[in-house]
């Protein structure tokens, strides 16, 4: 398309013409270059011959319904589970975020303004 300039009135009209304008600083030259530079091409191969029976597993578990800052009773994971050479054999789910094998730890403490870790906190806390 031709750009026209046409005289309007007081002022000088142009008509409209899509353009795609890129703009790059040094720095963002740089910076592509720099992830370029370091950017590894692997080839992959996806063989989808392979079968595999799909199980449905949504029907299946227990709900648990937590409010803020809340924990769930304890479920019993039916084995024991080794944790730093303690065996635990329940869990506790808290609502902030973690897993206890111990209850009644102070969830609320627990947010992302927390400093970890904290020796008031649960040793005994698997965080998500």
């Amino acid at each position: 398309m031709k750009n026209e300039i046409r005289q309007v009135s007081q002022g000088i009209r142009t008509s409209r013409t899509s353009i795609t304008v890129a703009a790059w600083s040094a720095i963002g030259v740089v910076f592509v270059g720099l992830v370029l530079a370091g950017t590894a091409v692997a080839a992959v191969n996806m063989d989808d011959t392979i079968s595999y029976d799909f199980v449905d597993i949504s029907g299946t578990g227990t709900s648990v319904s937590l409010g803020d800052d809340d924990m769930s009773s304890a479920i019993d994971m039916e084995f024991n589970f080794n944790w730093f050479g303690t065996p635990y054999s329940d869990i506790y789910i808290y609502s902030n975020g973690f897993l206890s094998f111990s209850g009644g730890q102070p969830s609320y403490d627990y947010g992302p303004d927390g400093a970890y870790p904290n020796t008031d906190d649960a040793r005994d806390a698997i965080f998500g």
